[in-house]
């Protein structure tokens, strides 16, 4: 499906595109925010992961390759 929006294939040339705004905090997002996480301790202050702000706290990432587009809380303890 096309929405008009193209995303890179990593995290990293997400982030280097520089578009956009930081939202202030949870209760600020909106449907379709990017969500850039660290998710690996060997890189310290490098964000590695990137999840799209569906709602209702809810996100939808594909954090391994083999699993697939699946939902994730993100106040959950891994991702808060």
């Amino acid at each position: 499906m096309e929405v008009g929006f193209t995303f890179t294939r990593t995290t990293a040339l997400e982030l280097s595109k520089q578009v956009g705004s930081l939202v202030p905090g949870t209760e600020a997002l909106q449907r379709g925010d990017l969500l850039f996480f660290e998710t690996d301790d060997t890189k310290p202050g490098e964000v590695t992961h990137v999840g799209i702000y569906e709602g209702n706290n809810m996100m939808i990432q594909a954090q391994w390759y083999d699993a697939g587009v699946v939902r994730s809380n993100i106040t959950s303890n891994y991702w808060s």
